[in-house]
């Protein structure tokens, strides 16, 4: 019985940040504005599934210096907390 739920665990599928972003594309929120400033950057890595990852990456990029960050933050949340998981 352990090792089946074993085996589930490790056949579970996240869903990246940008995968999850995709879905906020034609909102009219901050969450939409972040959506189609990531999907503009061809650039922005497609295979972040960590807030460290997602946080770091919006850090390096000069880029996104103008984003507010507590809607990046916010955002991240969201996505840990519904989004992660297919």
């Amino acid at each position: 019985m352990w090792y089946n739920i074993c085996w589930l665990v490790d056949e579970v599928n996240y869903l990246s940040f940008y995968d999850y972003m995709q879905d906020f594309l034609d909102d009219d929120t901050p969450l939409g504005d972040l959506a189609r400033h990531i999907y503009a950057h061809a650039e922005f890595p497609k295979g972040l599934t960590t807030s460290d990852e997602i946080l770091a990456c919006f850090r390096d990029a000069q880029r996104y210096d103008h984003l507010n960050y507590a809607d990046l933050k916010r955002a991240i949340a969201l996505y840990m907390q519904f989004g992660s998981l297919k």
